[in-house]
């Protein structure tokens, strides 16, 4: 699972960024969080296709 933690740890690096950098244009800060999503969904797909165990 170490894939999925990697994911995760994606996902919360670019929420992070997107708090830390309140003066950036509207576009970059969207990308930021839907990248963040995308990270979240993959971990979860992967983890619905290769359940621990």
């Amino acid at each position: 699972m170490q894939y999925v933690n990697y994911l995760r740890e994606q996902a919360t690096q670019f929420r992070d960024r997107a708090v830390q950098e309140p003066e950036a244009d509207e576009a970059t800060l969207r990308e930021l969080k839907e990248l963040a999503e995308t990270c979240e969904e993959v971990a979860a797909e992967w983890e619905a296709k290769h359940p621990a165990g």
